[in-house]
């Protein structure tokens, strides 16, 4: 394989060779020598200027060019304690500065949208300048709505994330991910929470979620494993870490005041993860198979399915969860039936919190189940289509006639990459029975063919871009009223109903971009979870009053040498290229970080887009 390595002459190098990464709640790569220090801008560098030439020969003009880098800029800045200004150049590109511009270097190959150049120093791992280089070779286009990878705002925005110091993660639409994608340009919370925990702003109160992951009847940590925490009050995942070699994790910059439910899954080495993680194993489970995707939960059987939920509540908090421990299948609690119907009295105690209101649980589809409800005839047919049937009762809870209150109604799914898509309906049914005295409250999305198609102003003068959403149910917050004065009136009849994920996709969406690297992702089981909490409106806005308190059991592991206050390291997660640097003696290193992947994917995702799930 060839390549070639000067100080300022660019490198293309279309092999791929990884370094281990330190994960915050996004990646921070790493350099490849000098103890594989974190890269990162010094504390005196948080005014950043990148030096941008926009000539090319992509029929775009200069100034759209210099509109679309700016807005792919302002979606980082703010976000964290560093700025980037773009700047004007007239001359050629400087080695102690940082540059921008386009270049049709026959190197960059077929495969290869844009580069990304971090100068840094090996003993601190400071970054002392850093190049993008996009590829003049390739077709951009100037509209937001072009298919994932051909809109140049897509890769730029992802460029500047390796600008920041960042390597690709695996969490759903993220920036940072690995494929590309349609909508790519806008940061997801995981990008946003990364660069706050890189580079932290006073002015945000934040706190940590950190533990150590491992297995039954080992005393060793578990390697590899990717952590996920999903936010009780939004139903989305906020931030994510991986596990170390200890199976330590830290999930930095997470929101206070609210609680979080720990996903984990087994890393995808398939998704580009550094060579670090060459060792890690998965096969723990009978037979030699490898461990599952699951949700922490504690407490034995009786917790079986009911997700473990962790409340940040002060700024700075630190919040240790102690050993969480893999599964060989996805749990779901002891009297579920997927298909059936259930019976949930939200109104619940312990003798830990007392008396409590809220629920977490688990369920899933079969492909069969999805299958079944393909026709609309079928989905409008109470008795035909498959679902899953919740009777919840408030009945025994009173109150405040003064309060505002709601039943909130939250469904997790492909925010974890589960693919799933679902509608949620609602009846009042005071006696529990449904339908002779059941009154219909509404279906979320309100029709079986919705795909969310959300117009927003685009940066590009008198255009907008349409984001479609593929998971409606899982983007918003069912939210139904209760009745202050008669109790017996806040009982609810709720229907999850599945359904195929390519119903009514808009000609020219296509599954990938609405549900990026799915295919890599793909869980055990076609699962969701289901927060129910009460909220209260003030003012236009919401706020949880009740939820499910959770007791502290803890997991029978033990993990050597991490006790309950010693999982101290910061995990680890995915990767980006690492230059074989010629130059192991010390010095100025240069890392580039490849997009190359990204195209070479574009053309096998619209040729199978429709048969990734089938």
């Amino acid at each position: 394989m060839k390549y070639q390595f000067t100080y300022k002459r660019f490198l293309f190098y279309l092999g791929v060779f990884i370094i281990p990464l330190s994960t915050y709640a996004l990646v921070q790569l790493r350099g490849n020598s000098g103890g594989f220090k974190g890269l990162h801008w010094g504390s005196d560098q948080r005014n950043l200027d990148i030096h941008v030439n926009p000539s090319n020969s992509q029929s775009i003009s200069e100034g759209t060019i210099e509109n679309i880098i700016d807005f792919s800029l302002s979606q980082w800045n703010g976000n964290g304690d560093i700025e980037t200004t773009r700047r004007s150049w007239g001359d050629g590109a400087s080695a102690e500065r940082n540059d921008l511009y386009f270049s049709t270097d026959s190197d960059f190959g077929p495969s290869v949208l844009a580069i990304t150049r971090l100068n840094y120093y090996s003993g601190t791992g400071r970054i002392f300048a850093a190049d993008v280089i996009v590829n003049d070779n390739a077709d951009f286009s100037e509209n937001a709505n072009a298919p994932g990878g051909d809109f140049l705002g897509d890769v730029l925005t992802h460029e500047f994330g390796h600008f920041m110091g960042f390597g690709h993660g695996q969490v759903q639409k993220s920036t940072m991910t690995y494929v590309a994608f349609r909508g790519q340009h806008i940061l997801h919370s995981d990008d946003k929470e990364g660069l706050n925990a890189l580079y932290p702003l006073s002015s945000k109160s934040r706190g940590t979620l950190k533990g150590v992951v491992g297995r039954a009847g080992s005393n060793r940590g578990v390697f590899g494993a990717y952590v996920k925490a999903v936010s009780s009050t939004s139903g989305k995942v906020i931030a994510s870490a991986a596990t170390e070699k200890d199976g330590s994790f830290n999930i930095k910059s997470l929101p206070i005041n609210d609680t979080y439910y720990l996903y984990i899954a087994p890393l995808r080495k398939n998704a580009g993860p550094p060579s670090y993680y060459n060792s890690a194993s998965f096969n723990f489970c009978n037979n030699g198979a490898d461990w599952v995707e699951s949700y922490s939960q504690r407490c034995g059987d009786e917790e079986r399915g009911h997700p473990q939920g962790f409340r940040l509540s002060s700024d700075g908090e630190v919040l240790n969860v102690g050993a969480i421990g893999i599964r060989c299948e996805f749990e779901i609690p002891l009297d579920y039936s997927s298909g059936g119907s259930h019976s949930i009295n939200l109104v619940q105690s312990n003798d830990q919190e007392g008396a409590y209101v809220g629920e977490v649980r688990t369920g899933f589809f079969s492909d069969t189940s999805i299958n079944a409800n393909s026709s609309l005839s079928v989905l409008n047919n109470q008795s035909r289509r498959v679902k899953d049937t919740y009777v919840v009762d408030l009945s025994d809870y009173n109150p405040d006639a003064e309060k505002d209150l709601f039943l909130d109604i939250k469904i997790v799914a492909q925010g974890v990459y589960s693919p799933l898509r679902t509608n949620v309906l609602v009846w009042k049914t005071p006696s529990g029975t449904l339908p002779s005295d059941g009154n219909f409250i509404g279906r979320y999305p309100n029709s079986w063919d919705s795909i969310d198609a959300i117009q927003t102003p685009n940066y590009i003068s008198g255009t907008v871009m349409t984001d479609y959403n593929l998971d409606r149910s899982g983007n918003f917050i069912v939210r139904v009223p209760l009745d202050e004065t008669q109790s017996d009136q806040n009982r609810f009849t709720i229907e999850i109903v599945p359904q195929p994920l390519t119903r009514g996709l808009p000609t020219g969406i296509y599954l990938s971009d609405l549900f990026p690297a799915a295919s890599t992702f793909t869980p055990s089981k076609k699962h969701y979870l289901m927060i129910l909490t009460v909220s209260e409106r003030e003012e236009g806005n919401y706020y949880i009053v009740e939820e499910k308190a959770h007791r502290s059991c803890t997991e029978k592991l033990s993990v050597d040498g991490l006790g309950e206050d010693e999982s101290d390291s910061d995990g680890a997660s995915c990767g980006a290229i690492d230059p074989q640097n010629p130059n192991s003696g010390g010095g100025n290193f240069i890392l580039m970080a490849l997009m190359g992947i990204l195209m070479a994917l574009i053309e096998l995702r619209k040729r199978k887009a429709q048969t990734f799930f089938a």
